[in-house]
């Protein structure tokens, strides 16, 4: 596609913008996908906070709540 084309086809799509309005989601979709980004997010963050800092269980690991057998 050559440059001219690029144009052609963007200045298209923003004449049909115009005159049809933007286009939005439905709002359920829009709360899934809001939903699903947030918790990715978090699980993804809370991974990389961890290997940086050098932990070997997750930061939000109940520790008193384990079922260990250890007695002293």
């Amino acid at each position: 596609m050559t440059t001219f084309n690029l144009k052609l086809i963007f200045s298209v799509i923003e004449e049909a913008k115009k005159f049809t309005g933007p286009e939005y989601l439905p709002l359920p979709m829009r709360l899934m996908m809001g939903l699903i980004y947030k918790t990715l997010a978090k699980k993804i963050f809370q991974k990389m906070a961890a290997a940086s800092l050098g932990c070997r269980v997750p930061l939000d690991k109940k520790v008193w709540e384990t079922n260990s057998s250890y007695t002293e």
